[in-house]
């Protein structure tokens, strides 16, 4: 995001990335953002899908074997929800 000069979009937008409840509402994003509602769900679902990638990349570097990348990501986010 800093390099396409979305700084502001992501921190607007990381709230959502999680899951979690976010701070507001896609309206209220869309409203701050200068962005329709089904803009800011788009945005949302793209960052996550990319924040998935590069999880899953740098996971892939942690692991000896490619099939042991799904048990580390299961095992990272039942770390995090504890």
């Amino acid at each position: 995001m800093e390099r396409g000069r979305k700084e502001k979009r992501f921190e607007a937008l990381r709230s959502h990335l999680s899951g979690d409840a976010p701070v507001s509402s896609y309206r209220e994003l869309g409203e701050a953002l200068g962005m329709s509602e089904d803009a800011v769900k788009v945005a949302v679902h793209r960052l996550r899908r990319r924040f998935g990638e590069l999880l899953r990349e740098e996971i892939a570097e942690t692991v000896g074997d490619p099939s042991e990348v799904d048990d580390e990501i299961r095992y990272l986010l039942g770390a995090l929800r504890s």
